[in-house]
């Protein structure tokens, strides 16, 4: 991406932090926009559990009500996006209790859509899992997201 180069839009975003959490740009105006748009929310840092080394932690029960999270993303699809065209696939990170209820969920990787990524980040909150012998909370990566037919 070009330093003059001002494109609108998630693909000048994705260009922008290039999935860097932890380093900002070195440009100074480039780190003024990212900056204002995490301030305002249009983005978020890409992010692992707090604390922790997202590969090691990670762990793949099996989700108990995977129709269920479907029917719901289906049913409360933004119109706005629907009306767009727009549909797409997002990398969460949830934080899943001992009892397999989703406590936290946050963007890994953007679909590239702000409105699509808080949509799925509402609607994972209905997903339950089998948390097998968890005794303490634990964080799942995984994919999620909505195709339009």
């Amino acid at each position: 991406m070009d330093d003059h180069d001002l494109r609108p839009g998630p693909a000048a975003l994705r260009d922008l932090i290039g999935g860097r959490a932890a380093t900002l740009p070195a440009d100074p105006f480039r780190r003024l926009i990212l900056g204002a748009l995490l301030a305002t929310g249009c983005a978020s840092a890409p992010s692992g559990p707090p604390g922790e080394q997202p590969a090691a932690q990670a762990r793949t029960p099996t989700v108990l009500n995977v129709n269920v999270f479907r029917q719901t993303l289906a049913r409360e699809y933004p119109a706005t996006l629907r009306q767009a065209g727009i549909d797409g696939e997002a990398v969460v990170w949830l934080r899943v209790s001992e009892e397999g209820r989703v406590q936290e969920q946050r963007i890994h990787t953007t679909s590239g859509s702000a409105v699509l990524d808080r949509h799925i980040l509402r609607v994972a909150r209905v997903l339950r899992f089998d948390p097998g012998a968890e005794t303490e909370p634990f964080w799942v990566k995984i994919n999620l997201g909505h195709k339009l037919r």
